[in-house]
């Protein structure tokens, strides 16, 4: 399909100038045919419907058609907001490069939608929806160049998060990718720590990296005042011990301990029972015994996981608590 299109690029060329040259107004919203306007049958997604003709230039990577689209007008900043988030959704540099040549609005945001599909067991995923910024979008698709052009720019809000479920800000997605680099650039030029989760399935990034097991990143972020104990997303959330305990991850358990994770009061008490429940029900038994003893008080224990013929232990020291545990090969086990 794209070899066909670009064979009909030249023509499309001239019948867009002609247009143009008559009189006709390029910013009205296109009209919409069954099937939709994205018919790149390689894609696994597929953006909303689109609001101008630009996002569709910007979509099918016609450079050409793009530059003469642009300076047939002046164009409303919104319109060219979103046709660059369509550019950066499809890695279209050179068109990215020509927008913000433009008056954007750079924190304007496109749907994605994505199809329902089928697990490596037979189980069907239901499709969803995600919802991105061009910032938002080059993060996630680890797009460095870009992103050092996209908050380079004054008009960009490196810390937006937006409403939907499941939303990300820029470090929080970096975070989740586990790139570093893009991580330090981020912080770097002012990103926020300590941004709020979205309220459906949101987590901040030290809670991200705790879930996914960063050790190193977690230590960065909690080495810049990452918030250890910050509530969860008010719907489908985890603070950052419950995302560890659930996940088996002794090491990240040991670190968020030191860095002061609270056991005391209604909501230490309360992520305290839920780390344990959830550590249980996904069969990591080390993870949930680490936790119990660390909540025991200041006695000495030594855990016994299992008919385990490794009594090799460990001594770990934590908020003046001294305990022994198992070597961690325990929790191989139970994965």
């Amino acid at each position: 399909m794209r070899l066909i299109w670009n064979q009909f690029l030249p023509w499309l060329l001239f019948a867009i100038r002609l247009i143009l040259e008559v009189g006709a107004e390029p910013t009205g919203t296109p009209q919409l045919f069954d099937g939709g306007w994205y018919q790149d049958d390689d894609l696994d997604f597929k953006p909303e419907d689109p609001q101008s003709v630009l996002e569709i230039a910007a979509q099918q990577n016609d450079r050409s058609n793009h530059q003469v689209l642009l300076q047939s007008c002046v164009w409303d900043k919104q319109i060219t907001g979103r046709a660059l988030t369509v550019a950066v959704i499809f890695h279209h540099t050179g068109l990215i490069d020509d927008i913000l040549e433009q008056v954007v609005d750079m924190n304007q945001e496109i749907k994605i939608y994505y199809p329902d599909t089928v697990n490596q067991y037979d189980e069907e995923i239901p499709g969803w929806c995600e919802i991105l910024t061009p910032l938002q979008a080059a993060v996630k698709n680890q797009l460095v160049p870009i992103v050092q052009w996209l908050v380079k720019s004054p008009q960009t809000n490196i810390d937006y998060l937006g409403d939907g479920a499941g939303r990300r800000t820029a470090l929080q997605h970096a975070v989740n990718n586990g790139n570093m680099e893009l991580i330090n650039f981020l912080l770097d030029h002012g990103a926020d720590v300590n941004s709020a989760p979205s309220d459906d399935g949101g987590a901040t990034a030290l809670q991200i990296a705790a879930i996914q097991g960063y050790l190193g990143i977690a230590r960065k972020l909690l080495d810049l005042d990452a918030d250890v104990n910050a509530a969860p997303a008010r719907r489908n959330g985890r603070t950052a011990l419950e995302g560890a305990a659930e996940h088996g991850r002794i090491d990240m358990l040991r670190l968020l301990f030191d860095e002061g994770a609270s056991l005391v009061g209604n909501d230490g008490e309360r992520q305290y029972r839920r780390a344990v429940e959830l550590a249980e029900k996904n069969g990591h038994i080390a993870a949930a015994n680490f936790e119990i003893v660390q909540g025991s008080g200041g006695r000495k224990w030594q855990l016994k996981l299992g008919n385990y013929d490794d009594t090799t232990t460990s001594t770990v020291g934590l908020s003046g608590i001294t305990f022994h545990i198992l070597s961690l090969s325990l929790m191989a086990q139970n994965d």
